[in-house]
């Protein structure tokens, strides 16, 4: 995250990939004195209700993570019992809870 931030054009939004990556990429954030969403979006995408926690209230994609583990122990079973297997796409439900870490993009000269 860190590099990301350092980058001479930053990015206007980021999407944290799961509850352990989040508190360091809004670290980072607060170390540089950015403000979010004003300066950055973030979203999370997670299980945890330990995001609920965090300020402003963060967008997330909450996903059910013990499916995902269920679905891919399903097909390595069946990968390595069958030598295939004929689930090649798997869609898990989520849920997108709009919040107040995310904004309209704003061009990178505006105030």
């Amino acid at each position: 995250m860190g590099r990301l931030l350092d980058l001479p054009e930053r990015p206007t939004s980021v999407i944290c990939i799961n509850d352990t990556v989040t508190p360091g990429a809004l670290l980072q954030i607060n170390l540089r004195g950015l403000k979010i969403p004003e300066d950055i979006s973030v979203v999370a995408i997670g299980s945890s209700d330990i995001l609920d926690l965090f300020q402003p209230p963060l967008t997330t994609v909450k996903i059910a993570v013990t499916m995902i583990g269920q679905t891919v122990a399903k097909m390595l079973i069946q990968l390595i019992e069958n030598g295939s297997c004929p689930e090649r796409h798997v869609v898990i439900p989520s849920e997108l809870i709009i919040r107040d870490s995310t904004c309209a993009v704003r061009d990178q000269g505006q105030v």
